[in-house]
C-alpha cells in the first residue's frame, strides 16, 4: 500500500470531473483496512449531499469488493494493496456498518455542531439551543431592523440611511437597513472580535474641498488654453460644469477627465492636449479624490454604527428565542480555541481524530480554518507515521465566496502544513471536444493583449492542459459572442442561441448544430412555454420541467432514444450521454 501511506500528508488540487471523490474514498477505504477505527477518521465537505455521496461510494465499493472477486482487485489495485482478498473486505465493512454512528463523514458545519455541543456551556450557547434555518433568520433580521428604527434616534437614522443611499433616499429606513444587514453582518462579525471599529474606520482621508478651492480650479479650467477645434468647447464647458457642481462621476466619465483617469495620470501623454490643461485637469482630480475619500470614509462608518445596533438588538432576540446560526458556532468555536487543546477535545468527543480529510478545501473561509487548522498541525507537526492529512480542493471551482470562502487558503496550507501536491486534470465527464475548447481558451489567456485589472491574476494562474479519460465518445462545442453590453447578457438570447444549435437551425450564427442523430433535449424553466425539443408532436414544455438554473443538455443515443418517452423528462440517469456547454 506504498502508494497511500497512512501517514501521508497530501494536497490534490483536481479539477471537475477528474475523481477527487474517488481519490478521497481510496483513502478512507485504506485506512479502515488499516485497521483503523471509523471514529478517527474524519472527512468533511461543504454540502450535505457531498458528504451523502462520500458515505455512499465508501460502503457501495466495500460492498462490491466484499462480493465480488473482480471488484475486489479493482480496488486493491487503486489504494495499492494487490493482495486485497473478499474476506477481508466483508470483514471491515461489517465492522463499518456496525459502527455507522461513529462515522464522522459530514459538512464542516456538521462537525462544529458536534463540537459546540460538546462545550455548550464553555461557549455560553443558549441552552436549549435550535438552529435557525434561512427563512426564519431572513425574519428575525427584519425584526431586529425594525426594533432598530423604532428605538432608535430618528434623526440619527436618516442620516445614516442618507449616507448609505448616497442621497436622500426615497427607499424607506427599514428596506435601507435590511439591505446593508444583509450584505454585511458577517464581515462585521468577523472584524467585532478583533480590530472592533478600527477596522471600519481607520482611513484618515485630506478634508473636503472648500467652496474657495472649488471656485480656484473653475476659473483655471476657464481660463485654460484650449485647441482651435471647436469640439474641444463644448466637452470643456461641461467638465467646468461637472467641477462646479462637484459631479465628479460625470466627470471622470467622459471627455478629458475619462482620458486621464483610464491611462493614469503619471501616464497620459497627448500632444493634442496642452500641459496646462492638463494640470488644470490634474488639480480637479485631487479635488475629487478628497471629497470622494471623505464620502466613503463617512459611508463605512456609519455602516459600521449600523451594524453595531443591529448586531445588539439580532443578539438579543435570538437568544430569547433560543436560536443559534452556523455562522455563530463557528465562530465561538475559533475564539475558544478548542483545537488548541486536542486532549480536551478528544476526551468530550469520546475519540481522537488520527486522519482529516477535506474535501472541496477551495470553498473553506479563514474563520473555519481557524477553527480545523490546530487540528491538522497536531497531525502534520512531526513524523507520527499513523497520523493522515489529505486535502483535494480546486480555485476553479471556488464558489462559496458569497459566504466567506476564500481558495487562496489552498496555498497557504501548502505552505505552512508542508504538503506534498499533486494535480488531477484527466476529465472523465467532458468529452475530448470540450476539453480541447477549454485548453485552447484557457491555455492562451496570457496571450490576450488587453487584460485590465485581471493581468496579475491571469499571470499567476499555473493553469494545467486537462485531457478526457474516454477518447471514444462523441461531444460538441462551439464559442460564440452575443450581441449585448458586457456585464448585460440577455438570458432569453443566450438561451435561444442554444436551442438553435441543438435543433440544427445555427442560431443566430448559422452554424449547422450537432448531427441529427446526435440532437438531445433541454430542459430550463427559463425557457418559453413555447419551448420544445425533439420530434414533432413529442417532448414536455420546458416549463414543466424540474427547477434548475441553467440548461441541462443530454445528447442521444441514436435516432431511438428521441421517440423514447423517457427521454423527455429530466431523469437522474438520462437515456443518453451527457454533454455540456
Amino acid at each position: 500500500m506504498s502508494s497511500l501511506a497512512i501517514n501521508e500528508r497530501m494536497l490534490i488540487r483536481a479539477s471537475a470531473g477528474t475523481g477527487k471523490t474517488y481519490q478521497l474514498t481510496n483513502r478512507y477505504i485504506s485506512r479502515l483496512l488499516h485497521g483503523v477505527p471509523p471514529s478517527q477518521i474524519l472527512a468533511v465537505t461543504f454540502t450535505r449531499y457531498a458528504a451523502a455521496e462520500i458515505l455512499d461510494r465508501i460502503l457501495v465499493r466495500l460492498a462490491r469488493a466484499a462480493s465480488d472477486p473482480t471488484e475486489t482487485a479493482e480496488l486493491g489495485k487503486a489504494i495499492g494493496e494487490t493482495g486485497l482478498q473478499p474476506e477481508r473486505c466483508r470483514e471491515v465493512l461489517g465492522k463499518v456498518v456496525d459502527a455507522l454512528q461513529q462515522l464522522r463523514v459530514s459538512t464542516l458545519d456538521s462537525y462544529f455542531n458536534q463540537v459546540a455541543s460538546s462545550f455548550s456551556l464553555e461557549l455560553e450557547l443558549p441552552v436549549p439551543w435550535q438552529m435557525i434555518d434561512d427563512i426564519q433568520t431572513a425574519e428575525l433580521k427584519r425584526e431586529a431592523v425594525r426594533q432598530v428604527v423604532s428605538q432608535g434616534n430618528q434623526t440619527v437614522l436618516r442620516r445614516l440611511v442618507n449616507l448609505l443611499a448616497g442621497t436622500d433616499a426615497a427607499r424607506s429606513v427599514e428596506d435601507t437597513l435590511v439591505r446593508v444587514v444583509t450584505d454585511l453582518h458577517r464581515i462585521y462579525l468577523e472584524t467585532a472580535g478583533g480590530t472592533g471599529d478600527k477596522a471600519w474606520k481607520w482611513l484618515k482621508p485630506p478634508p473636503r474641498p472648500d467652496r474657495s478651492e472649488i471656485d480656484t480650479v473653475v476659473e483655471a479650467m476657464e481660463n485654460a488654453p484650449l485647441p482651435e477645434d471647436n469640439s474641444w468647447h463644448k466637452a470643456h464647458q461641461k467638465a467646468i460644469v461637472d467641477i462646479d457642481t462637484m459631479e465628479w462621476e460625470a466627470l471622470v466619465r467622459r471627455g478629458l477627465g475619462a482620458k486621464i483617469v483610464s491611462a493614469g495620470e503619471d501616464h497620459f501623454d497627448d500632444p493634442k492636449v496642452p500641459a496646462e490643461v492638463v494640470a488644470v485637469y490634474k488639480q480637479a482630480l485631487k479635488l475629487l479624490r478628497a471629497d470622494v475619500a471623505n464620502t466613503l470614509v463617512e459611508q463605512t462608518a456609519a455602516i459600521h454604527d449600523v451594524l453595531e445596533m443591529f448586531d445588539a438588538e439580532f443578539t438579543r432576540l435570538k437568544s430569547e428565542f433560543g436560536y443559534v446560526e452556523f455562522g455563530d458556532i463557528t465562530r465561538e468555536l475559533a475564539n475558544a480555541a478548542l483545537g488548541d487543546d486536542p486532549q480536551r477535545l478528544s476526551h468530550r468527543l469520546n475519540s481522537g481524530i488520527d486522519h482529516l480529510m477535506l474535501d472541496e478545501f477551495q470553498d473553506t473561509s479563514p474563520i473555519q480554518w481557524h477553527v480545523i487548522a490546530p487540528l491538522a498541525r497536531a497531525i502534520t507537526d512531526g513524523n507520527d507515521a499513523t497520523r493522515s492529512f489529505f486535502c483535494v480542493g480546486d480555485r476553479k471551482q471556488a464558489i462559496y465566496g458569497w459566504r466567506g470562502g476564500v481558495a487562496e487558503i489552498l496555498e497557504e496550507i501548502e505552505r505552512d502544513l508542508n504538503l506534498n501536491t499533486g494535480d488531477l486534470s484527466e476529465s472523465r465527464r467532458s468529452t475530448p471536444e470540450v476539453i480541447n475548447t477549454i485548453n485552447q481558451v484557457f491555455g492562451n489567456l496570457d496571450r490576450h493583449n488587453n487584460l485590465g485589472q485581471v493581468t496579475d491574476a491571469v499571470t499567476n494562474w499555473p493553469f494545467v492542459d486537462h485531457k478526457a479519460h474516454y477518447t471514444d465518445r462523441d461531444g460538441y462545442a462551439c464559442l460564440k459572442t452575443l450581441p449585448g453590453e458586457r456585464g448585460n447578457i440577455d438570458d432569453k438570447g443566450e438561451f435561444d442561441e442554444i436551442a438553435g444549435i441543438i435543433k440544427g437551425s445555427g442560431g443566430q450564427g448559422g452554424h449547422p448544430g450537432p448531427p441529427e442523430q446526435d440532437r438531445g433535449h433541454i430542459f430550463s424553466p427559463k425557457f418559453p412555454p413555447t419551448g420544445r425539443t425533439g420530434q414533432p408532436g413529442r417532448g414536455v414544455s420546458l416549463t414543466d420541467s424540474a427547477p434548475g438554473s441553467r440548461p441541462v443538455v443530454f445528447d442521444g443515443a441514436g435516432p431511438t432514444t428521441r421517440a423514447d418517452p423517457r427521454a423527455r423528462f429530466p431523469v437522474p440517469f438520462p437515456p443518453g450521454r451527457i454533454c455540456g456547454f
